[in-house]
């Protein structure tokens, strides 16, 4: 019987099958997670820049909790279905919840982010130690915390005589920066969150103010000012036809 085939190389694997350490895991009301930008970081430095994303498989829905805030805002619940691909791999499906305090447009928007980003990490959680698979189990033990290297202690005689100085090296060469590109994994939260944003604004100033925002954070030629522009067309031809209504 041939050996199972996987993509992974032997340090991918050893890098996966490795616990998370206490200096990576938070808590919140006693849970044990990964953060979501630690999440991120261990996916590059494991699967490789450019060989993994995830993007949405389903809409977005919203659910009452039938709780609410202590100054009274219904508490709903957040959900997406995220899909996780890395390069050699199947695909794997998860959905990804969030709370969301109230149905203003900013809480909205971060319960969505929120959302997508749970869904990762429960995908992410599919290859093992290294995502946090096994913190849900009761006899889990983390990883032993890296040996800090103790400061070296001088001598008498070296605290004596003063170090050598060494050669300064000409500054380099200001080398011309390339565009920043929107990253691949963030797309869909800035369509999400400019999509409420311009959603919520009421006059042509505060379009301007979201427009200038849209500049600023995307660039002119990435897939998400594409998909934006349209709505922000429609959203200002409809603020204008109020506009000359009111007058």
């Amino acid at each position: 019987m041939e050996p199972e085939q996987t993509p992974f190389t032997k340090e991918q694997i050893e890098l996966l099958e490795t616990p998370l350490t206490m200096d990576e895991i938070e808590t919140k009301q006693g849970n044990r997670y990964l953060a979501g930008h630690l999440a991120r970081k261990k996916a590059n430095r494991i699967f490789g820049h450019g060989k993994w994303g995830y993007r949405k498989a389903s809409d977005f829905d919203m659910h009452d909790t039938g709780r609410t805030t202590s100054n009274g805002q219904p508490i709903f619940l957040v959900s997406v279905q995220i899909t996780l691909k890395i390069r050699g791999c199947v695909p794997i499906t998860e959905w990804g919840d969030c709370e969301c305090n109230g149905m203003n447009a900013s809480s909205v928007s971060m319960a969505k982010k929120g959302a997508i980003t749970d869904g990762l990490k429960r995908c992410l959680m599919n290859y093992g130690p290294a995502f946090g698979a096994d913190l849900y189990d009761p006899d889990w033990k983390p990883a032993p915390a890296k040996p800090k290297v103790p400061a070296k202690v001088q001598t008498p005689l070296q605290q004596t005589q003063p170090a050598a100085p060494r050669p300064v090296a000409p500054p380099p060469t200001p080398q011309p920066q390339a565009p920043v590109a929107v990253a691949l994994n963030n797309a869909e939260e800035l369509v999400a969150k400019f999509t409420n944003a311009i959603n919520g604004t009421r006059s042509i100033p505060e379009l301007l103010a979201v427009r200038t925002q849209m500049a600023n954070e995307i660039p002119s030629t990435s897939e998400a000012r594409a998909q934006l522009r349209p709505l922000l067309a429609s959203k200002e031809s409809e603020l204008k036809k109020v506009l000359v209504g009111a007058n």
